[in-house]
């Protein structure tokens, strides 16, 4: 019970510490996540030896950990190198792996799944709705957005139209193999499936406008400040040697700014926690 009230507290403290700097100051320091990997790494060797001793048994159950863990930063890190992440989301992802290898004692419905498969599969989902909404509250609070996705409507309708026009072909065409000829039938998760597809197509679009007016301005090189980050670079923000540099050169610069995507870890957890395989819920 101890290692479970833990394995919570790190969470708890180090995701939603992350998420709490990163929504109030667009950044967190990069010690938080390497101190969420050491701290996740000590509990759970704890956790393994307390319960197996000094043994080979223990040892190996410590190599699922490592795996999981490095598999989790690995595939953070590869987002970052493609320019679709910060470097501290990659190791937040990471601590998330090695505090999670397995569900620690904890009763979690995983529908037979593996715990690090639902945690991942629950991140998407989550990273998905955290980002719908997000984009919709930036829509609201700029009105510029809502004028460049109606005029990126309008230029891009016979295409949008043709798409899910041919998602619904494609599903009724499925569904009438599958009545007729295999007996089954649609369930509702199936039925709202071109629904979702026609929305995601849309909501594409309205991310393009996003991006175009709230992901990126043009300020004086002056203005930079520590943090920010350049167009066409990785999602590394500058140093005030970089900053000196610039601004000897003078003249304007292009920066982005990104998601605030730090909430999406801990919210993860908790919903895996609470409701356990969010696809059990989106499925049957």
């Amino acid at each position: 019970m101890i290692f479970i009230a833990i394995f919570l507290a790190i969470a708890v403290i180090g995701f939603g510490y992350s998420a709490y700097l990163d929504l109030r100051y667009t950044e967190f320091p990069d010690w938080l996540p390497y101190s969420i990997i050491i701290a996740s790494v000590i509990a759970r060797v704890t956790y393994y030896i307390s319960f197996m001793g000094f043994t080979e048994t223990a040892l190996y159950a410590m190599i699922p950990m490592a795996a999981t863990g490095l598999a989790f930063l690995g595939f953070g890190l590869l987002l970052y190198y493609a320019g679709q992440w910060g470097d501290g989301d990659a190791w937040l992802l990471g601590g998330m792996g090695f505090l999670f290898p397995d569900s620690g004692g904890l009763l979690v419905e995983t529908g037979g799944i593996s715990f690090p498969l639902v945690i991942i599969f629950n991140f998407f989902i989550v990273s998905l709705v955290y980002m719908i909404f997000y984009s919709l509250i930036l829509g609201m609070r700029k009105r510029e957005i809502n004028k460049e996705f109606v005029n990126i409507l309008r230029k891009n309708k016979l295409k949008i139209e043709l798409m899910i026009a041919s998602f619904f072909l494609l599903f009724a065409a499925l569904s009438s193999y599958m009545y007729f000829f295999r007996g089954m039938q649609p369930s509702l998760s199936m039925i709202m499936f071109p629904f979702f597809i026609s929305f995601m197509i849309i909501f594409f679009h309205y991310g393009k406008a996003v991006e175009k007016e709230a992901f990126k301005k043009q300020i004086d090189v002056k203005d930079l400040r520590e943090g920010d980050v350049i167009m066409d670079g990785k999602w590394v923000g500058v140093t005030e040697e970089d900053i000196g540099k610039l601004q000897k050169k003078g003249g304007k610069i292009w920066i982005k700014e990104g998601v605030r995507f730090a909430p999406v870890f801990i919210i993860t957890i908790l919903v895996t926690l609470f409701l356990g395989n969010v696809i059990m819920y989106i499925m049957f």
